[in-house]
């Protein structure tokens, strides 16, 4: 099952569900029809035969359609039905209500979407046997079982739908707790645990969905200025607090659906969408400058630190990669020049370099 997720395990599990009752339930049905054919009992085959037709429909149904969670509440439903005729007509000689035990729990096996919702349905299945068994009915429509017997029905009937009802409320909060941690996974597998941002896997899959509307682009590759230097003078504790400080002034600064990257160590990956070369220069210097003159608490006096970056253009998602190189390119030659600056392919943009902070 490696590779699926849980939905999909779940998906297969209805699936498999309405075709095993479907299939192994008619079969069963037509065997106890065509016996209660052959001693003469024609309502009772009537009932049995119609609902193995009933249940083939079904799965042919899902089967071509798809739709296994739609039909399995129907087939609940016809097992509610059915469990509740064979206990109240007896079957042969009062042996009804023994196949009726395993139909109740097929009702709650294959309609389960709640706890509080198949306790309703069940309360109500109990209900109407309780009101069969009991009510003033002639032996015509009721089989006519002891007060004993009518006793021992109700206790066994309540029991069993009970454990029932738990064991698919276990398998559920199973199934809860899988699709949070599958969840939780996959989430933790796209972010940055340092900062929150995307890592490099989340970015390629969030360019991968990044709608047409949203190009041209601007994407900008950057790297923290000198900052070994800033590791080997403070720690590396400071140097994970220059990095959030970093993570968290792009946040503020940039939009929400741009897409923010820590690329990997002291580099970050910014794509601005439904921008021109010159607009995404323009926030990305405003940025650079705002960046430059904060004062990190970091030491006795404060720290300050600059980023360089290089900048490229995206028509579309496809753009990525040559983009991307193109930007690791600019960004050397914005080291090169000095640091604190951008830099962008002068075909691209008409101002090749911009002038650091003074």
């Amino acid at each position: 099952m490696a590779g699926r997720t849980p939905e999909a395990i779940e998906a297969e599990r209805r699936v498999l569900l309405v075709s095993l009752f479907a299939t192994v339930g008619s079969t069963i049905l037509v065997i106890f029809g065509t016996l209660a054919v052959m001693a003469g009992r024609s309502g009772l085959a009537l009932v049995l035969l119609v609902t193995a037709v009933l249940c083939l429909a079904f799965m042919l149904y899902s089967r071509l359609t798809g739709r296994a969670r739609d039909v399995s509440y129907f087939l609940s439903a016809l097992a509610f039905l059915l469990g509740v005729f064979l206990i109240l007509h007896g079957g042969v000689e009062g042996t009804g209500v023994y196949f009726a035990f395993p139909v109740a729990i097929i009702m709650v096996m294959a309609g389960f979407t709640s706890v509080r919702f198949t306790m309703w349905i069940c309360a109500l299945f109990i209900a109407v046997v309780a009101l069969g068994l009991y009510g003033p009915y002639s032996q015509e429509w009721v089989y006519p079982y002891s007060l004993v017997e009518k006793s021992r029905i109700m206790v066994a009937l309540a029991a069993l739908v009970l454990l029932a009802v738990l064991a698919e409320w276990m398998r559920v909060r199973s199934y809860s707790a899988t699709v949070d941690t599958h969840e939780q996974l996959s989430v933790d597998a796209r972010r940055d645990p340092l900062t929150g941002l995307l890592n490099r896997r989340g970015f390629e899959e969030a360019i991968a969905e990044f709608s047409s509307e949203r190009f041209p682009a601007v994407l900008s590759l950057m790297d923290l200025d000198h900052f070994k230097t800033v590791n080997d003078l403070h720690g590396h504790e400071a140097g994970d607090e220059v990095i959030r400080a970093f993570a968290e002034h792009l946040r503020r600064n940039l939009k929400g659906r741009d897409l923010l990257c820590r690329w990997g160590g002291e580099e970050f990956v910014v794509l601005l969408g439904q921008a021109q070369p010159d607009e995404g220069w323009a926030v990305l210097d405003d940025i650079r400058r705002d960046f430059a003159g904060t004062r990190l608490p970091i030491g006795d006096n404060g720290l300050r630190v600059t980023f360089s970056a290089g900048l490229a253009c995206m028509c579309d998602a496809r753009d990525f990669e040559t983009a991307l190189a193109r930007a690791d390119q600019c960004l050397y030659r914005a080291k090169d020049a000095g640091r604190n600056r951008l830099q962008i392919a002068e075909t691209e943009y008409k101002q090749g370099v911009a002038e650091p902070v003074g």
